[in-house]
């Protein structure tokens, strides 16, 4: 089977794709003009897979949280005894993964030898080799990593947030991991997980830039036909386990002034609309109700409520449905009111018209535009489009299809059927 072709005429980009014999996904996006080439490895296997049903048995069970991202920094330490960064070092190419709550990504950047490159990457993230010490070490670096998040005050308020959104679950837990659960973690664990999650049919291979997707498929063919023959599991993953949200919540910490998170957690069954529409639409509603558009921004901005400090966060996917606000500010408890009533009130607002619309959907179009004259951009919106099952690069149809009535009915719906808390930082 050859490549199949798809081109975004808004875009002017052309993606090809091809799935292999063992299911491994291979996808090109072709950049001639470019003289960089972006190479990915991508796995749908997050911080949220702790629990699931090995293979072929019966009952779930639960693994240590961290584990994927303990997957991830052990697999650069090769079979061979070699590290894959030290290899991509010697040809060329710079190299870098991450773990997020829905994924694990590896990538390099590299102007030469190309396929060399794509060859290591093939090699490191298909094959499993970890000694005992090896582990030991892993743990010991890892705990360091976590201790040092403690002393990051941002951090701490996102993760309480999270914590009083989803109590007691993969949400709530560090993606890295707590020091309980790094030690609990052990080859035996690290085998199953990478056997079930890295089999081919659960990952994507990326490759962004200037080479001729056709020469580059032909040697990836190659290496793949040569990689042992592995039986497909289906992957039975366990939902998150829902507790009721906590309401409030505050700690003192060694800060200069108080800090506020606002959560909403969703309840979104996406009605008509996709999930990805659905996302698209929600995050219409909050730059409308409160971006830097909005008369709500600018007045609270005029009058101090609001600095540059305030971030707003919508995450939008199957397994969970998040909105967070993030702000420095001197009276947290008010201004954790007063968004609380915004969104209540929202239909007495005036920045809910046509002509508001039109430009915030010119602004998202125009960042998302921007954004793919990064190679890095371009690919990971296709990724995390991948890891949904979604088209990362239709942004530009949904916003043609969005009305304003869909807009205000998503914003609604969300609003409604959302719990919502907040965590506070005040100084020591």
């Amino acid at each position: 089977m050859t490549l199949t072709k798809q081109y975004y005429p808004d875009l002017k980009e052309t993606v090809y794709r091809k799935i292999l014999d063992n299911e491994l996904e291979v996808v090109f996006i072709h950049k001639p003009d470019y003289q960089e080439t972006l190479g990915i490895m991508a796995v749908r296997f997050g911080a949220l897979d702790t629990i699931f049903r090995p293979k072929y048995r019966k009952l779930y069970r639960q693994f240590p949280a961290g584990i994927a991202h303990f997957l991830e920094h052990k697999l650069f330490e090769m079979s061979d005894g070699s590290d894959a960064v030290a290899l991509f070092s010697s040809l060329g190419a710079e190299v870098n993964a991450f773990t997020s709550y829905q994924q694990t990504v590896y990538y390099f950047s590299t102007t030469d030898r190309v396929k060399e490159n794509l060859q290591v990457l093939q090699n490191f993230t298909g094959t499993f080799h970890i000694s005992q010490e090896s582990l030991e070490r892993e743990q010991s670096i890892i705990s360091q990593e976590i201790n040092m998040y403690q002393d990051d005050p941002d951090y701490q308020l996102y993760m309480g947030l999270l914590g009083q959104l989803y109590p007691e679950s993969a949400l709530s837990d560090d993606i890295a991991g707590s020091l309980q659960s790094i030690n609990a973690i052990n080859i035996k664990d690290l085998k199953l997980n990478f056997d079930l999650f890295y089999q081919p049919s659960n990952r994507l291979l990326l490759v962004v830039g200037p080479e001729e997707p056709e020469s580059l498929l032909a040697d990836i063919e190659i290496y793949q036909a040569k990689s042992r023959k592995r039986k497909i599991y289906e992957i039975k993953k366990q939902g998150l386990d829902l507790l009721p949200v906590k309401p409030s919540s505050q700690v003192e910490l060694p800060v200069v002034g108080p800090k506020l998170a606002l959560g909403f957690r969703g309840q979104v069954d996406f009605t008509e609309l996709s999930t990805s529409s659905y996302r698209v639409a929600l995050k219409l509603f909050f730059a409308m109700l409160l971006g830097w558009t909005s008369s709500t921004y600018q007045d609270w901005y005029e009058k101090g409520r609001l600095d540059d400090s305030f971030q707003m966060e919508i995450e939008i996917h199957e397994a969970f449905q998040l909105v967070t606000m993030t702000l420095d500010t001197h009276e947290p408890m008010a201004m954790s009111k007063r968004l609380r009533q915004l969104l209540k009130t929202f239909k007495t607002l005036p920045d809910f018209h046509q002509d508001h619309l039109d430009l915030v959907k010119q602004e998202m179009y125009g960042d998302f535009l921007k954004s793919l004259n990064s190679l890095e951009q371009l690919a990971m919106h296709y990724v995390d489009g991948w890891i949904g099952g979604e088209d990362g690069l239709d942004l530009v149809e949904i916003l043609d299809e969005l009305s304003l009535e869909d807009i205000l009915y998503v914003g609604q719906d969300f609003i409604e059927k959302s719990q919502v808390s907040d965590f506070i930082i005040f100084p020591q």
